[in-house]
Formats: structure tokens, sequence, C-alpha cells
């Protein structure tokens, strides 16, 4: 069994219980700067801290260890998904804590997934989104009904989507919104792209 790794980010959580779910299956838990304020409401201990550091005190970090990620032409989701691909390398990393907040930070979410080339699954309001792999089949398990979408970032090639009603062989995808609102047909989707970065995105 993989490690699992709860990252929480500083904004809203989901109203429908999974992050504490997600908080009882892991095997460490990671506060994202001000996300430390969630380890109380979600009962769980952290075991580290990572970001810029600029929204937690002393007092509130507790002696636990703290990682200072200084990039400021990054968010600090973005740094830590990138810190846990090198440090946690193998993991399987879940992030809630990215509902509400400032609308930059907001419209960020997806791509801090580009730019650090992560695996991980945000969990937001209402479903979850992934980076599909270059090269490499992305094997999902679905309710039958669940709605999908696909979300290119610039020209994508090389889409092969099956188990949904609108199944792509080899598509070429660009920034737009042809992707969205597609429904499982089976109880998992396997998606896989040869070239370019490709969001996909899960209700819940």
């Amino acid at each position: 069994m993989a490690h699992r790794l709860l990252l929480l980010a500083a904004g809203g959580l989901p109203s429908d219980g999974i992050a504490a779910r997600l908080a009882s299956a892991a095997h460490e838990v990671i506060a994202v700067d001000g996300g430390m304020r969630h380890a109380a409401h979600l009962g769980v201990d952290v075991n580290l801290i990572l970001g810029d550091l600029d929204s937690v005190a002393p007092a509130d970090a507790g002696g636990r260890t703290a990682v200072h990620l200084p990039d400021q032409n990054r968010t600090d989701l973005s740094k830590s998904l990138s810190w846990c691909m090198e440090h946690r390398h193998g993991a399987h990393v879940d992030v809630v804590g990215l509902d509400g907040g400032r609308l930059d930070h907001r419209q960020a979410v997806a791509a801090a997934l580009i730019e650090s080339g992560s695996d991980a699954v945000l969990h937001l309001e209402g479903g979850s989104l992934r980076r599909c792999p270059q090269g490499a089949a992305l094997d999902v398990p679905v309710a039958k009904g669940t709605i999908l979408g696909l979300h290119p970032v610039g020209v994508v090639r090389g889409v092969h989507l099956k188990g949904t009603t609108h199944d792509l062989a080899n598509m070429t995808l660009r920034t737009g919104t042809k992707g969205v609102h597609n429904v499982a047909t089976s109880a998992r989707i396997r998606l896989q792209v040869e070239e370019g970065d490709l969001v996909l995105s899960i209700a819940r």
C-alpha cells in the first residue's frame, strides 16, 4: 500500500466530510502554511509545515518542523507539491483546504498541478482535480453516472478516454470548453495523453 499523505492548504474545506475521511486514512499530515488551522477541526496531528511561513506564528507551530519554501514566484501549494515529489516520492498525495479565499489563488489551483508535475488529487467543494501524466494511462475508479471534465492547458495531443458516454481516441484538444460534461458509463475510466497538459475533473 502506498504511503498516504494529506496536505492541508489554507483555504476552506469541502462541506461533505471528505477532509475528515482523508485525514483518518492518512499516514502523514502536512500543513501548507496557514493550513495549520484545520488540524484541530479535523482532530489530526500535523507532522510538518511547508510554505513561505508568513501565516504561521511560532506558537501555532507548536514545535513542529517547518520547512521554509521561499520562492515568491510560486504559490505555497505549488511549492509544497514539488517538495512532496522530491521528499515523499511514490506517496499518494491528497490535498484539501482549497476552496474560497482570494480569486487569484482559486484560479491557480489547477495550474499548481501542471507547474509542479504532481500526481496529487486536489479535493474541492463538489469534486476533485488531478493531472493526467503524459504517456502513462490514468485508471480512476468512479461511480457510474459521475460527471467528468477534461481541461486542456494549451494544445494536448493523443487524448484517449474509455468508460464514458463520449469516449475519445487519439483526439487533439485545446484550451476551451469542449471536454466538459462527460459521464462515466462504467466503474472505472481510463485516460491517456501522449503530449500536453491535461487536468481531469471528477464530480463528487
